[in-house]
């Protein structure tokens, strides 16, 4: 992990890599300004496989299975150019979890294809696939959504890495 940290964050502060049990790791930036660089950047995968990466709180658990709000990249495809406001992309995020913040691309509009947006959301319960926008150009307008990558949540145990099929 301490490898996977020097190749994917060398343009910042190392953070210092701590492993836990259960594939728990803790990177420990050494400024604020180097996590939020490193969470701006975009997705975060090590091999086939996407990390969730988010801020400790103080009660933090290291139990698996009590993860149930983590952080997701939502696309807004094919967004109207009027849209492309932090204030729009807050509201819109914000119909869906909690908005952490727009990627770069987003803030700089660099891509418009899409707007990436990180929302903590709460994978066990049913997520949007559209949000409906009113503004004062348009009366009535359905936005798509895309989610990136979610994890594996089973609906019967309610334990992340594994759906229901699977639940032993």
């Amino acid at each position: 992990m301490q490898n996977f940290a020097k190749k994917q964050w060398s343009h910042v502060s190392m953070p210092t890599v701590q492993y836990f049990k259960k594939c728990w790791f803790s990177f420990r930036f050494p400024t604020a300004e180097a996590m939020q660089t490193v969470l701006r950047d975009g997705r975060l995968t090590l091999g086939q496989n996407s990390l969730i990466f988010k801020q400790w709180p103080p009660t933090f658990s290291q139990e698996i299975e009590k993860v149930s709000c983590v952080p997701i990249w939502v696309l807004f495809p094919d967004l109207d150019p009027f849209l492309w406001t932090e204030d729009t992309l807050s509201k819109m995020a914000s119909l869906i979890g909690k908005p952490l913040f727009a990627d770069y691309p987003a803030t700089m509009k660099t891509r418009l294809s899409f707007a990436g947006v990180l929302v903590e959301v709460d994978i066990a319960s049913e997520l949007s696939k559209t949000v409906t926008i009113k503004t004062p150009f348009i009366d009535h307008s359905v936005q798509r959504i895309h989610y990136e990558w979610l994890p594996y949540h089973c609906k019967g145990c309610g334990k992340l890495g594994h759906v229901v099929q699977n639940c032993k």
